[in-house]
């Protein structure tokens, strides 16, 4: 089989229905299985899934057990040559599947890749980017400081800013929003860390690769639509992207104790300073029924 699509879901059933209806035209001629993991959906779409989608491998958590957690029980069960981490609310372009997985055939030196993500309005999601370093976490892509100094060459180098995103390139993380991993690559990286709940573990899975040697590239031909962006979110989302984080931060660069508090106390702040300009806040002790796919 040419490919595995594992397909992480909660209570999106009319998304899913979009996403898993542009498979088809997006696979073309490769032979592929879809697998969606859902956590606790109390939507009916499961029933969705068993009715217009019968061909689908549908596996059923009774709670919400996070992002990582159920992409890994998806490749648990993964029997491709190529497997492709999606999530439930893109929609595919046709062919967009064949491109990526064609870009990785003609280049054996690719392990990860991932193509361009649009916005419903058109516009280009920044998902691919360079390594957060401790630096990052005041100068990332909705930090106060790349909104008030946008060129500001830290904000820059991390989003790669100079870059219209139009060509191929070498990065050092995609959006784990769709993220293709040949199947060497992932015997010898492993599982994503379920550690990571929500956000972080596709920076976090990308470094453990490239470590290991293995090059990770961006496919600007291969395109999507992600409909949700990480601005929509609301309080909830936006505490385990700041959780996620710590947690990345705290494993690839702790060292001592004063960079560890260092490193808890800026993710504490710029956590702190984004809630207060939310719009609508929503409390974010309900994470674990509402934020996660």
């Amino acid at each position: 089989m040419d490919l595995s699509i594992v397909i992480p879901h909660r209570n999106r059933k009319d998304a899913l229905r979009r996403c898993l209806g542009s498979i088809p035209l997006a696979a073309g001629s490769l032979s592929y299985e879809t697998i969606v993991v859902d956590n606790g959906s109390r939507d009916g779409s499961q029933e969705v899934i068993r009715r217009t989608f019968p061909k689908v491998h549908l596996l059923q958590n009774q709670n919400n057990e996070g992002f990582s957690r159920a992409v890994n029980q998806g490749l648990r069960k993964a029997a491709g040559n190529y497997l492709l981490c999606l999530n439930n609310d893109t929609f595919l372009f046709p062919n967009s599947l064949v491109c990526l997985l064609s870009f990785m055939e003609m280049h054996p030196d690719a392990g990860i890749s991932g193509g361009k993500i649009f916005n419903r309005d058109g516009t280009i999601q920044p998902s691919a980017r360079s390594f957060p370093r401790l630096e990052t976490a005041l100068f990332n892509r909705s930090s106060l400081a790349t909104r008030f100094f946008p060129n500001n060459p830290l904000s820059r180098r991390y989003l790669l800013s100079d870059w219209d995103r139009c060509s191929v390139r070498e990065v050092d993380w995609v959006s784990g929003s769709f993220l293709m991993i040949r199947r060497s690559v992932f015997e010898k990286v492993g599982f994503f860390d379920e550690r990571f709940f929500l956000y972080c573990e596709d920076v976090d899975y990308c470094r453990r690769a490239k470590e290991m040697g293995f090059r990770v590239y961006y496919v600007p031909d291969s395109h999507i639509i992600h409909e949700t962006s990480y601005s929509g979110k609301g309080l909830s989302t936006l505490f385990f992207h700041h959780q996620s984080m710590y947690r990345f931060y705290k494993k690839h660069y702790s060292g001592n104790f004063l960079r560890d508090t260092l490193i808890l106390g800026g993710v504490t702040l710029r956590f702190l300073v984004e809630a207060g300009s939310l719009p609508g806040k929503r409390l974010f002790w309900k994470v674990r029924h509402d934020a996660a796919p």
